[in-house]
């Protein structure tokens, strides 16, 4: 009787340790961090994507991200422009915290530039996981003025094939280098364009809306490293 009554627990014990176990034996835990390279700088923003699947996060302030997943085996790989990444990807099978990723700026594409005003091309990469969007092309503003400026009636083509609408989603700060994206909701046909056409109105913000640059440029090739 005490044999049968034994086996019975364990038995209890077992089934209720798998229906209590069941998503921590599918799922584990994985994260690291983005930091430029030779420095201990971190890198935020920076699109972090997980496959098989479309699995999408970004580094937070500290430059980390983390993932939790079905387990098996998965490639984990940085996608943001402007940036080339070391190593360029990891591959994963198992809980680990140190998938850390060391970046160097890669070339920017100088697209237009006056005493005030510089806009170089960075790039293109999909879009965060939170925009509705088809995909991203990234700039950098150099911003020699006391002014907070605004990017508008942007228009746009990729090796000569026209971006359907797209909008800016960020404003250049005063005296500053600032990363500008601008979100295309139409087809993204490429991913690394060889030639870049553009044309945008540059205002202050704060202003009544006075254009104080004009930006067209055609035909501008790419700078690749």
């Amino acid at each position: 009787m005490k044999r049968r009554v034994l086996i019975l627990f364990l038995s209890a014990v077992l089934l209720s340790g798998c229906a209590g176990g069941g998503r921590l034996d599918s799922y584990y835990n994985f994260s690291g961090r983005v930091y430029e390279k030779g420095t201990t700088h971190p890198i935020s923003g920076i699109l972090v994507k997980v496959q098989p699947g479309e699995l999408v996060v970004t580094t937070g302030p500290t430059g980390g991200y983390m993932v939790e997943y079905a387990r098996g085996s998965q490639v984990v790989t940085p996608l943001s422009a402007g940036w080339i990444y070391e190593p360029r990807s990891h591959v994963v099978d198992r809980e680990r915290h140190d998938l850390d990723f060391f970046a160097t700026r890669s070339a920017r594409t100088p697209v237009y530039e006056d005493e005030n005003f510089e806009m170089l091309f960075v790039g293109c990469e999909p879009a965060s996981p939170e925009l509705s969007v088809s995909g991203v092309l990234v700039f950098e503003i150099i911003n020699r003025t006391s002014l907070t400026l605004s990017l508008y009636r942007p228009v746009f083509a990729l090796d000569g094939v026209s971006l359907n609408t797209a909008v800016f989603m960020e404003d250049a700060a005063p005296g500053s280098l600032s990363r500008v994206r601008l979100a295309v909701f139409g087809s993204l046909h490429t991913m690394t364009p060889t030639r870049i056409t553009g044309s945008v109105d540059v205002v202050d913000r704060d202003s009544t809306g006075d254009i104080l640059a004009q930006v067209r440029f055609i035909d501008v090739p790419v700078i690749r490293d």
